[in-house]
């Protein structure tokens, strides 16, 4: 083999996927998409129903790009069609889960995932996003060939195991780095994370932060060195999966730290489950070696426990099972690979459109990535919020009593006798009422949610009786973050009233 060649063979190994990493890949999608959907069964009553905050014909009113689709659950507004439509969603995620007809339940899970935030944009966030992508390009790579019901049907566990390279994966390697590099950008444009306060500004809301991050907030200096090396890590991290001296070194390393990066997101913020989506990301990249020294492992337990003879056994299985080699993976003709090629490139060019002021998508171009849900923006994260808000929704009634609607949605944590913090009982909640409800483009759905919660809190015989108060009053809290600890409250005010026909 000439040096050429050589050269050829480490680039295409480093643009491959193992195929149990691929399977890995699958069964945390499928996972995600089965703890999503009990999620939002639970808001179902709220964000799913035409009785709800969000009611079919004020979908078109949000901020959301949707007119594109084919609106599954807008059929119907009533919550038994919604729970139906979970329940398939759930039935979906576990064929996913077990690998059963996987390139079609693939392409069902992304298209039932496009419906449910076509339904509820008001409660959606990055990871609905990344989601949403990452099934996209799972449809056109062979994800059930290794742990699924799939290949014990066709029988490819007596197969060689195989790097695919096909243009999905080398998609999924670029929308990887898009994700990560794209981030970095964004944040070096603010100050914040430059002079190292972005995280101290961040755990400052404690409306956002979980328990965990209480422990790291009092350490200033600690703060400041994770956030320059969360921006670092972000920007030049992504390197670290194609190196090729040391190539599976390197690339565990930055497996680990990304990794590492999501878990330490998950347990400080109140993410929900942004970080598992991103972990089944990178956990894609997982490189043959890695597998190869796993099977190792548990052919020595084996040996141990059952003897020589079985050992002897499951080794010529595992060596059979893992002699991989590498091969292009066509499922579809040369013009389907050109076409995936196309979209990569049309991915990055949406990323770029996104970030730079000189370079603009025509709006034809851009109706073509919101009908795929190819649009992006990976901006998470970035800008510093000084002014936190929170909001309180209070009805009085005539003897002085002062009822919050919210505190059903409420918990709290208890950190000392003198100091606890409250969060959402769902991540959901926090970002409809603090990332939405909170603007001013929001300002038609305040007179919704208020309605929503009375109607929760008063039952009918509070009707029949007439033991109901004059109005209901959605007030803000702003929480003004200082240097070094300062912080000041802002006299609340009221953002809506609700007058109430007795």
């Amino acid at each position: 083999m000439g040096v050429m060649d050589k050269h050829i063979v480490k680039v295409t190994e480093i643009f491959s996927l193992d195929e149990r990493s691929l399977a890995l890949f699958r069964i945390l999608l499928g996972i995600y998409l089965l703890l999503d959907v009990i999620n939002r069964i639970k808001l179902t009553p709220a964000f799913y129903s035409d009785s709800g905050i969000l009611p079919r014909y004020m979908v078109d009113l949000s901020n959301f790009e949707q007119m594109y689709h084919f609106q599954v659950m807008l059929i119907s507004g009533s919550e038994w069609f919604s729970y139906l439509f979970f329940g398939i969603a759930g039935l979906i995620s576990l064929m996913l889960i077990f690998g059963f007809k996987t390139r079609v339940v693939t392409f069902f899970a992304w298209l039932f995932y496009v419906s449910m935030i076509i339904r509820d944009p008001l409660t959606k966030h990055a990871g609905d996003d990344l989601y949403i992508l990452m099934l996209f390009w799972g449809i056109f790579l062979p994800l059930g060939r290794c742990f699924s019901i799939d290949a014990f049907k066709r029988n490819y566990s007596s197969r060689e195991s195989k790097y695919i390279l096909s243009a999905a994966g080398i998609g999924l390697y670029a929308q990887f780095c898009l994700v990560y590099i794209m981030t970095g950008l964004y944040k070096a444009y603010h100050s914040s994370w430059l002079d190292g306060t972005h995280l101290y500004i961040t755990f400052s809301r404690f409306d956002y932060v979980e328990p965990l991050a209480f422990l790291i907030y009092p350490h200033y200096e600690l703060l400041v060195f994770l956030t320059h090396f969360t921006l670092w890590l972000e920007l030049l991290g992504p390197l670290l999966l194609f190196i090729p001296v040391f190539f599976v070194f390197f690339r565990m390393v930055g497996i680990v730290l990304f990794t590492g990066l999501q878990l330490t997101i998950g347990l400080t913020m109140d993410v929900g489950l942004f970080p598992l989506v991103s972990i089944a990301g990178l956990l894609v990249f997982i490189p043959r070696e890695v597998w190869e020294w796993l099977f190792a492992r548990v052919k020595k337990r084996t040996a141990l426990r059952n003897g020589y003879q079985a050992s002897q056994v499951f080794l010529k299985q595992v060596i059979k099972r893992n002699m991989s080699t590498i091969v292009s993976y066509k499922p579809f003709p040369i013009f389907g690979e050109l076409v995936i090629s196309l979209l990569i490139g049309y991915v990055i060019l949406w990323n770029i459109d996104g970030y730079s002021h000189r370079f603009n998508l025509s709006q034809t171009m851009k109706k073509f990535g919101y009908a795929l849900k190819l649009d992006q923006r990976w901006n998470m994260f970035a800008s510093p919020a000084l002014n936190a808000k929170y909001l309180t929704t209070e009805l009085e009634y005539d003897d002085g009593t002062v009822i919050n609607l919210m505190a059903p949605l409420l918990k709290i944590y208890s950190h000392s006798h003198e100091f606890h913090h409250v969060g959402y009982i769902n991540y959901r909640w926090r970002i409809f009422f603090s990332n939405r409800l909170t603007r001013r483009q929001y300002i038609e759905y305040r007179l919704y949610t208020l309605q929503y919660l009375l109607d929760m809190y008063l039952d009918e015989d509070a009707w029949q009786e007439n033991k109901i108060p004059d109005n209901v009053q959605l007030i803000a809290h702003q929480h003004v973050i200082g240097e070094r600890y300062q912080h000041s409250d802002i006299e609340p005010f009221i953002l809506y009233i609700l007058y109430i026909n007795k």
